[in-house]
């Protein structure tokens, strides 16, 4: 059984399947290659996001990895460059956007969440 990857064109999705070798062939016209974005999403396998390299068009070949899942992982695939809704199929994408608190706050600047933080409580930065 093939692999579901989804290809964003910028303006429509489209789903493919892998071959049985995990190979998958995407069809990228030039006119498309600036903007596409791939999600492969491999049952029990971390989902991958791919782009065309250097906005190549033409068919682009994709060798599926197979690392193992830890438990719990899973992928913040926004931070990755995809941006269009999560597929159904692709259950270990994190689908969450991430806010980075002010520099000020008592986290570390490091530190994210999932909710906006209260931009009120900060100072602004220069």
């Amino acid at each position: 059984m093939g692999v579901p990857v989804f290809l964003d064109r910028g303006y429509v999705i489209e789903r493919y399947l892998s071959d049985s070798t995990g190979n998958v062939r995407l069809p990228l016209p030039q006119r498309d290659a600036q903007r596409v974005v791939w999600l492969i999403c491999a049952p029990n396998r971390l989902p991958m996001v791919g782009h065309a390299p250097d906005g190549t068009g033409g068919h682009m070949m994709y060798q599926l990895n197979s690392r193992d899942v830890r438990a719990g992982e899973r992928v913040q695939v926004r931070g990755f460059g995809w941006s269009a809704p999560i597929p159904r199929e692709c259950t270990l994408a994190d689908p969450t956007t991430y806010w980075r608190g002010p520099v000020d706050s008592a986290n570390s600047p490091a530190s994210m969440t999932p909710a906006e933080p209260d931009w009120s409580k900060h100072q602004a930065t220069p």
